[in-house]
């Protein structure tokens, strides 16, 4: 909090960024390059390293960061000067950070390949190539895999035991709000940055998960 003792003149009034009192920016930094490392270079896909961040202000300042690192990047982020507003924060940045850094390697990437029968990078390029003129190609796969995974999650609905279950509810859910997030998204972008450079650098990996059983976490 500013001392005005300490000032001479009202023209000499300098304030601080908002939060940045509260913040250990060493703490911040070693956490903000964790996440980073995942969102930006793509490493260490497939586990949520985000769920073991104590809430407060440095997760907000990282919630802050995911969803500006996303809309720049990745996918269109409608309203954005709403859910920058602490009450959607969190709930919209987990909900990016899981669906590109632990969902979409897990179990929608592999989706993909195994619906489109694609062997190898090359594969991959000469589908895009061909579909050129089909911009929502990709797209379409995406949704495809969702509703069929939310499908498969409401067949479950029939098992008395799921009916107030919240981890099965909040899957649901966030499969849900997946196949929202793509619906509204032009994935040009998304395939450009992310897609084709998670295949290129995972493809491997990836094409054996099509062959495993996948459980989503």
């Amino acid at each position: 909090m500013l001392n005005i003792l300490t000032v001479d003149h009202v023209d000499n009034l300098v304030y601080p960024p908002i939060g940045s009192e509260f913040l250990n920016m060493e703490e911040y930094s070693q956490i903000h390059d964790i996440i980073l490392k995942q969102l930006q270079d793509l490493d260490n896909l497939g586990v949520n390293l985000l769920k073991d961040i104590e809430e407060g202000e440095i997760k907000n300042k990282i919630y802050h960061d995911i969803i500006d690192y996303t809309k720049n990047n990745y996918l269109v982020i409608p309203n954005k000067d709403y859910i920058m507003n602490d009450e959607e924060l969190s709930q919209t940045a987990n909900l990016l950070y899981q669906f590109l850094c632990v969902d979409g390697f897990n179990v929608i990437i592999p989706r993909i390949l195994e619906q489109t029968n694609i062997q190898s990078i090359e594969g991959f390029d000469r589908l895009l190539f061909h579909n050129k003129n089909d911009r929502n190609y990709i797209k379409k796969h995406i949704m495809n895999n969702l509703s069929a995974a939310i499908n498969i999650l409401l067949k479950l609905q029939k098992f008395a035991e799921l009916t107030d279950d919240e981890p099965y509810k909040e899957l649901v859910s966030r499969f849900g709000n997946y196949l929202e997030l793509i619906d509204f998204s032009d994935c040009e972008m998304f395939t450009e940055n992310y897609l084709r450079p998670i295949l290129s650098k995972y493809f491997a990996q990836i094409l054996w998960r099509t062959l495993s059983p996948v459980s989503v976490n």
